[in-house]
């Protein structure tokens, strides 16, 4: 997940989007992509191994994904798009180039992939699919 942040941040004119799940971003003062992109990210509210809340090295989960919104022109505030079970999502829209920033929050997840055997909830790699298939 840190990776595919550092690549939206490096070579954004060159994907459709990134998608992350769980990821740890630091250096989001370096992050200048060179054209809007499509952001999705899944994260655990409980994960014990990079905080939702963030700490001394790296931004809450909320507002990294309020940066990228920042930095793809999103006007407004997120609006929730999505409830189901212990998850939710919020999504900014009306970016420039028609992008969009979406962050599903996993109320007490962990540091895990969302819909995997033993884990349930929403299953991220179909989500993911179908995002960044509509790119």
């Amino acid at each position: 997940a840190g990776m595919a942040n550092r690549l939206g941040c490096a070579l954004a004119e060159k994907l459709a989007g990134i998608a992350t799940v769980a990821g740890s971003y630091y250096g989001g003062e370096n992050c200048a992509p060179s054209a809007p992109l499509n952001i999705l990210a899944f994260h655990g509210t409980a994960d014990p191994i990079v905080p939702y809340t963030g700490d001394d090295f790296q931004p809450s989960i909320p507002a990294w994904a309020a940066d990228w919104a920042a930095r793809n022109g999103c006007p407004g505030e997120a609006v929730e798009f999505f409830r189901q079970g212990n998850t939710t999502a919020e999504r900014w829209e009306a970016c420039k180039a028609g992008v969009s920033v979406q962050l599903y929050t996993v109320e007490g997840g962990g540091h895990h992939w969302p819909g995997l055997p033993g884990v349930g909830g929403i299953n991220a790699t179909d989500v993911i699919w179908e995002f960044l298939n509509e790119k």
